[in-house]
């Protein structure tokens, strides 16, 4: 059963609207390698590798806290949904149509 690139757009922007609308439920608190290295003070001493675009999962540009988040959540689905579908088009050795 072959499924349409436009099936697999149109479950994607259901999942990352339904991601949005839930976002506001995500935990404050930090996870569980955050919570480490807070515990044993090390925290401070984490050096950033990569400049981030969206530091902490929101958008330094963008005042609105929960509108930064969304917007960053969303952004990040984004990213992982085109990369994989990068990635699976090249491993498939399917050429693109012009």
């Amino acid at each position: 059963m072959s499924v349409s690139a436009k099936k697999i757009t149109i479950l994607f922007a259901v999942a990352a609207i339904a991601l949005a609308a839930l976002s506001f439920m995500a935990s404050g608190l930090p996870d569980g390698l955050e919570a480490v290295a807070e515990h044993f003070g090390f925290a401070g001493m984490a050096a950033e590798s990569i400049k981030s675009p969206a530091p902490g999962y929101v958008f330094p540009s963008i005042a609105d806290e929960k509108t930064s988040g969304i917007l960053a959540g969303f952004f990040g689905a984004a990213m992982v949904f085109a990369l994989s579908a990068l990635g699976f088009r090249l491993a498939a050795g399917k050429k693109r149509p012009r």
